[in-house]
């Protein structure tokens, strides 16, 4: 066999190995996740004529199972729009999932609140180092006053960690 026809075999076997390494942020698989807790406002920590709120969840999450959530957002209560959502999903396992999030109140009920939402996993710690993905969902504000509420959470979409196949 001519050296060429070996070089040739390496070469074709050294790009097949190159194309059949997964991407990062693996196979996307479905997300879901139910939670419950409270939503504190304040005043202070956003821009003048904002709303900051503070989020205390507890629930049960695909990928995470029994999760506490913590998180925060902007409120304009003018437009109902919800900016500069961040939150931190932590595990049984103490791993964290992390995402941002956008919204809007879609029926500003002051009795019982409805806000429409998207987000986007930002990766985490632990087995969510690196994790992608998307997710929409509502949240139903209630039993309370403008400062602090109840909020109960459903949400779904997709979640990729690195090194699924």
């Amino acid at each position: 066999m001519s050296r060429g026809v070996v070089f040739a075999g390496l070469l074709l076997a050294f790009a097949a190995a190159l194309v059949a390494v997964p991407a990062q942020g693996g196979e996307l698989a479905p997300f879901k996740g139910d939670a419950a807790g409270t939503i504190d406002h304040a005043t202070s920590g956003c821009d003048a004529g904002l709303l900051y709120a503070t989020l205390a969840l507890e629930g049960i999450v695909s990928h995470l199972g029994r999760t506490e959530i913590s998180g925060h957002h902007c409120l304009n209560t003018t437009t109902g729009a919800l900016t500069e959502g961040l939150f931190n999903m932590v595990a049984a396992s103490g791993d964290v999932l992390y995402a941002t999030y956008v919204g809007q109140v879609i029926d500003p009920n002051p009795l019982r609140t409805v806000i429409e939402f998207t987000g986007t996993f930002t990766g985490g710690s632990g087995r969510f180092d690196g994790a992608t993905g998307g997710f929409t969902g509502l949240a139903i504000r209630s039993d309370g006053d403008i400062w602090h509420a109840n909020l109960s959470v459903e949400a779904t979409g997709e979640l990729a960690l690195v090194g699924d196949d």
